[in-house]
């Protein structure tokens, strides 16, 4: 494979949500950015940027490490300066990975040192102070989050989370560093490395320490967290001069006509206080799972139901 030294940035994603909202977030930005599903999938050439999207979050950690491996790797042979880890804005996870075992296998990969972990999504209240995240006022592990049957969020404390998966030695960049800008980042980073903390949690309250983080963070071989952290790197890379303005391009999606279905697969409170909302004046179905697994034939029913009310009104499928 020829290498595309133009590729600033490659992402992995633990799933495929995360993976698109990625992608989404740096198209808004003006950079150029593929996405691809799977490790079969080629990268195709000319952009500046290339996510690919995994369903590694609840597997096997072996197998999780395998597959980001070898996603990483095909990242690196298309020339990315950069790896990316990309998991959820709640740290979804258990004592067993998948965040810890594949970001110390991703190290391993590009020469050792040290990485950050940013999950914090300010815009939407999910900060992370003194190393522990919150939903807004209510720490983690007292959210509903602490009830998700695949990684079930018990301990608010992000270091002491990580550290339960990983072999190396977790720290901090606590908040007064973090605010004091990226220069205070680096400084701080070199320091907890040389110490033997290779894996840092960032404190994080607001956009504009998402925005410290990414600039003191654009050149480490690896860099892990949320969307939002990656989407502060395109002024980092404009200031470095790793990209040209004329490099940017406006994003544009073409108007799609017809009918529209909404597709949810989230438990979270929030998406069934949404669908609650939507089903006051549109048609809603919803998925038994336990008949699914009986053996129920609920895509039928999903298209049945469609037929019924398409193209007359919206629809939702949960």
């Amino acid at each position: 494979m020829t290498a595309t030294p133009s590729l600033l940035f490659g992402a992995i994603a633990d799933d495929l949500t995360g993976g698109t909202e990625l992608a989404s977030m740096l198209v808004a930005r003006g950079i150029p950015t593929g996405c691809t599903v799977g490790l079969s999938a080629p990268i195709p050439p000319g952009n500046l940027a290339h996510v690919i999207l995994l369903k590694t979050r609840v597997i096997a950690a072996s197998d999780a490490v395998r597959q980001v491996l070898e996603a990483a790797d095909r990242l690196l042979e298309a020339g990315a300066r950069q790896i990316f880890f990309k998991y959820c804005a709640t740290f979804d996870s258990t004592p067993a990975g998948n965040i810890g075992p594949c970001a110390e296998a991703l190290l391993e990969r590009l020469g050792g040192g040290v990485t950050l972990f940013t999950p914090a999504l300010c815009e939407t209240g999910r900060t992370v102070y003194q190393g522990h995240m919150f939903g807004g006022a209510q720490l983690l592990g007292e959210s509903p989050k602490r009830f998700d049957p695949l990684t079930p969020m018990t301990d608010s404390n992000l270091v002491r989370v990580l550290q339960a998966q990983s072999k190396g030695k977790v720290g901090l960049v606590p908040y007064l560093v973090v605010d004091a800008g990226a220069e205070a980042i680096r400084n701080a980073t070199r320091e907890y490395s040389a110490g033997g903390e290779t894996l840092l949690i960032t404190d994080t309250i607001r956009e504009r320490d998402l925005a410290a983080i990414a600039e003191a963070t654009f050149d480490l071989p690896l860099m892990t967290g949320n969307s939002s952290v990656a989407a502060h790197l395109p002024p980092a890379w404009l200031t470095h001069g790793l990209l040209n303005s004329v490099d940017l391009v406006t994003a544009s999606l073409p108007a799609i006509n017809g009918p529209a279905a909404v597709l949810a697969g989230s438990v979270a409170d929030r998406t069934i206080e949404q669908l609650e909302r939507f089903a006051q004046n549109n048609p809603l179905l919803t998925i038994d799972l336990a008949s699914a697994f009986a053996g129920a034939d609920v895509v039928a029913e999903a298209r049945a139901f469609a037929q019924r009310h398409l193209p007359g009104t919206m629809i939702a499928i949960a």
